[in-house]
């Protein structure tokens, strides 16, 4: 694969987590924390498939809402739902994880099963249980509306470019690998030291 091709890639391979991360955990920050985490995890974007990529976005949004538990506050830097997306992304919220994940997944990208299982780390039989309940959720919340409400939720997800997003978690990004270089130059450092200290006292 050419670099070009791997930067392409690369990009959309991020504007895939981060959507995804934001309707799993409702806000821009949570989805930007979770994409920073994916990166950090897979190393290099361009070199994931994309089952592998889902799953990684889903562990990784389970722990940025759990500490946005912790913290009981969120971000709300991203223009809010209003009307149908409102009430469908209130009632997402409302789920337990893995009822939203199965939800998104199935309803909102429309996946296979055996994508959203694996995506899951989850048998199909669980996946569809976890779905069973969520959709009953949103057709309990949104009664008729509920199959709009879907529509309204996507539309709502896919209406603003991530860009101004991608760009901070970029920068995240190369903040991160200049610090692994620094330590490990530190580390080397002071293994020579070791080496020279050790080789003049014998």
């Amino acid at each position: 694969m050419s670099r070009e091709a791997r930067a392409t890639q690369r990009e959309a391979f991020e504007r895939r987590v981060w959507r995804l991360a934001l309707l799993l955990t409702g806000d821009a920050d949570g989805a930007s924390k979770t994409l920073t985490a994916v990166a950090r995890t897979a190393r290099d974007l361009a070199r994931i498939d994309a089952v592998r990529l889902d799953h990684l976005a889903v562990l990784h949004s389970r722990e940025v809402m759990a500490q946005k538990r912790r913290r009981r506050a969120g971000a709300d830097d991203v223009p809010l739902p209003e009307g149908l997306a409102a009430r469908t992304l209130g009632a997402l919220m409302e789920m337990k994880p893995q009822a939203r994940e199965a939800w998104v997944l199935t309803r909102i990208d429309e996946l296979d099963e055996i994508h959203v299982a694996r995506a899951m780390d989850a048998s199909k039989t669980a996946s569809a249980n976890f779905y069973g309940a969520a959709d009953t959720l949103i057709r309990e919340r949104l009664d008729d509306d509920a199959d709009a409400g879907v529509q309204a939720l996507r539309e709502w997800a896919t209406s603003f470019d991530p860009d101004p997003w991608l760009l901070i978690h970029r920068e995240r990004v190369k903040r991160w690998r200049r610090i692994k270089l620094v330590a490990a130059l530190v580390f080397v450092g002071l293994v020579v030291l070791v080496g020279v200290i050790i080789a003049a006292t014998v």
